[in-house]
């Protein structure tokens, strides 16, 4: 995830507004209309949690991990969690947003403009220089195309 190598005792929290629909679920649903048998590793990978589940075993993180869907407010619901956690006592947290449009069978229920992903480590902590938080604000008010443009930037700030 590009956030460094050890990453077993940071929770992560993981937000997608449509999940695996777009890819395993539709062939899941094709395979059944066709009287095929169902693949147990693609379903087993069909459920929302999935993505995140096998992103901790990788890992090998055992510090847990949360799955949210929230429809149009996902990013919100994920920027409200990890503040949450953070509040609750979590030190630092791994947060994963992935959203993907529809394949074309679901295009006319798709509301997402551009495929996206990205994951960042956050916390608390404060430093002497610490600013208020771009990305946070933009996370509150679910600009995702905004988000994606500040991490781009913060990004080429690093290299």
């Amino acid at each position: 995830m590009g956030l460094g190598d050890d990453l077993r005792g940071i929770p992560l929290v993981m937000a997608s507004r449509y999940g695996t629909v777009a890819s395993n679920t539709l062939h899941l649903l094709k395979e059944l209309a066709d009287g095929e048998p169902l693949s147990p590793t693609r379903f087993s990978l069909s459920v929302h949690n999935a993505a995140i589940g096998l992103a901790s075993q990788l890992t090998k993180n055992t510090a847990g991990y949360t799955a949210i869907s929230a429809g149009a407010h996902t990013l919100q619901a994920l920027w409200t969690e990890a503040l949450a956690r953070l509040l609750d006592g979590v030190d630092k947290l791994i947060i994963v947003y992935a959203d993907f449009r529809l394949q074309d069978e679901y295009s006319p229920f798709n509301t997402i403009a551009a495929d996206c992903c990205f994951a960042a480590m956050i916390s608390l902590e404060a430093t002497e220089s610490a600013r208020p938080s771009r990305l946070g604000t933009l996370m509150e008010a679910g600009d995702i195309e905004a988000c994606l443009a500040h991490l781009q930037t913060l990004a080429g700030d690093l290299v």
